[in-house]
């Protein structure tokens, strides 16, 4: 059994509409994957909830609120020995597309599902949206381990 060790609350939100996916093309100012695009979300702040957290980053980087949003996975970063990053991986869907705000995190873009696979993503991306893109509303969780000191096809571990 290994050391126990601290984890740091971070969130992953992907919002869908007419069978394209929100994503956020990372400004390379950004300290994590700049450039890459990736879902929205980030750390969850002292006093909030999981579900608080993911509300007020998708505010933050998209302007969008209360938008019903569903736990779909979770995923633990064991990449460190000492800290861990538990991502709450969450899916909202929008009936309507709404217009898209520029934020400091970088430029959010509408992608189709055929597109996926030419982008330059943060590499658990697609294996992510690959297990929510069809998910129905009340669907079972996932629970994914993830190390990025592993070889590649051996990274993302999903239970």
């Amino acid at each position: 059994m290994g050391e126990r060790y601290r984890v740091i609350p971070r969130t992953l939100i992907f919002i869908f509409h007419a069978g394209r996916v929100l994503l956020l093309r990372g400004a390379m100012t950004k300290k994590n994957f700049p450039g890459l695009y990736n879902g929205l979300g980030g750390h969850v702040e002292h006093g909030e909830t999981i579900l608080d957290g993911a509300a007020r980053e998708l505010f933050e980087e998209s302007g969008l609120s209360g938008v019903v949003l569903d736990l779909c996975g979770i995923s633990m970063d064991s990449t460190r020995s000492d800290i861990g990053v538990e991502v709450h991986i969450f899916r909202g869907e929008l009936s309507h597309p709404p217009l898209l705000c520029e934020s400091s995190e970088g430029t959010l873009e509408w992608i189709g599902r055929e597109e996926l696979a030419k982008l330059d993503a943060v590499p658990d991306l697609i294996p992510f949206l690959e297990r929510i893109w069809d998910r129905g509303h009340g669907e079972r969780v996932f629970f994914a381990r993830v190390d990025w000191n592993a070889p590649p096809g051996d990274r993302i571990f999903f239970t």
